[in-house]
């Protein structure tokens, strides 16, 4: 698991899968980890690709002009 900037080493030793998360408030929240998910925006959507066996991209935004993010 990512939140941000942290990993959390203990998801990858019991062999969890990998997930990025975080609150997104304010542009300045942007950066980080992030999940990708090709997949409608819809909470069903959403819970039914992670009970999928399809791949979720996790991805990394370091460096986001502030008026740009959105």
């Amino acid at each position: 698991m990512f939140n941000r900037y942290e990993l959390f080493a203990w998801v990858a030793e019991r062999g969890l899968p990998a997930v990025a998360n975080g609150d997104f408030h304010q542009p300045e929240h942007l950066r980080g980890w992030k999940t990708l998910l090709p997949c409608l925006k819809s909470e069903d959507a959403v819970g039914d690709y992670f009970r999928s066996a399809l791949p979720a991209f996790l991805t990394r935004i370091d460096d986001v002009p502030l008026g740009q993010a959105a």
